[in-house]
């Protein structure tokens, strides 16, 4: 069995930074650390563009 955590490390304009752990559950030993950049893309035109303050104030809590 494995536990999956995840975190946001920071978040500007465009961007954040997203850390994950894949840790086995029976002894908590960490098996995978990961990090990934997440760019919020406007659909229509493909261009990355500002993250709505709607968003980033949602999120913010979950930011260390």
């Amino acid at each position: 069995e494995l536990v999956v955590e995840t975190w946001i490390t920071d978040m500007k304009e465009k961007k954040s930074t997203r850390v994950y752990h894949i840790k086995r559950k029976a002894d908590g030993r960490t098996l995978i650390r990961a990090q990934t950049l997440w760019v919020y893309i406007e659909l229509t035109g493909g261009k990355p563009v500002e993250i709505p303050k709607k968003i980033i104030d949602a999120f913010q809590a979950f930011v260390h």
